[in-house]
């Protein structure tokens, strides 16, 4: 009698623990909620960590985006779909627009010119238009690059040290982003 209790329980622990273990692979791919797409253009100003203008740009097209929605909330489906330099290496991270346009966002990557690690971090306020496809508003990007100081002073001659981000990253620059159709 004891060995079939114990067997029914040992049964049940083993279901238990496969359920969670399912529910939880489940919840690790990603919000689930109706998909739109949208698209973009964007103006920027791309500013040194002193504020000093380095690049602009006018009507860059960006998208087609796929964007998850759970809530009011909006989640970009694939962080690579946000940059519009196709196929960053070691890209990683989530961007989220919430129901009352609040976007925030962070990503890491390792850079095409410089090869050093980035961390970009993304704050701002947008309207996403779910009926025509597109995002308005206005964002900023806040960059960070990981090395030595003589490599990244050498692709990144204005950087300065971002002690807050921890040892070895380095303040590389922002861009001011306005999104419009």
């Amino acid at each position: 009698m004891k060995k079939r209790i114990f067997s029914v329980l040992l049964t049940l622990v083993m279901l238990l623990t496969l359920s969670m273990v399912t529910a939880a692979a489940v919840m690790a791919k990603g919000p689930v909620g109706d998909t739109i797409t949208i698209s973009w253009l964007e103006d920027a100003e791309r500013c040194a960590p002193d504020g000093t203008l380095l690049s602009s740009w006018i009507d860059d097209p960006l998208g087609p985006a796929d964007l998850v929605q759970t809530g009011k909330a909006y989640h970009f489906a694939d962080i690579q779909e946000y940059y519009n330099y196709p196929g960053l290496e070691n890209l990683s991270g989530s961007l989220i627009i919430s129901g009352s346009g609040k976007l925030s966002g962070h990503a890491t990557y390792t850079s095409p010119a410089s090869e050093l690690p980035i961390r970009d971090r993304l704050q701002g306020e947008v309207t996403i238009n779910a009926e025509e496809g597109t995002m308005e508003g206005s964002y900023t990007q806040w960059s960070y690059a990981f090395g030595e100081r003589g490599e990244v002073l050498g692709s990144y001659p204005n950087a300065v040290p971002a002690n807050k981000q921890g040892a070895g990253w380095w303040f590389i620059g922002y861009t001011v982003y306005e999104a419009h159709k």
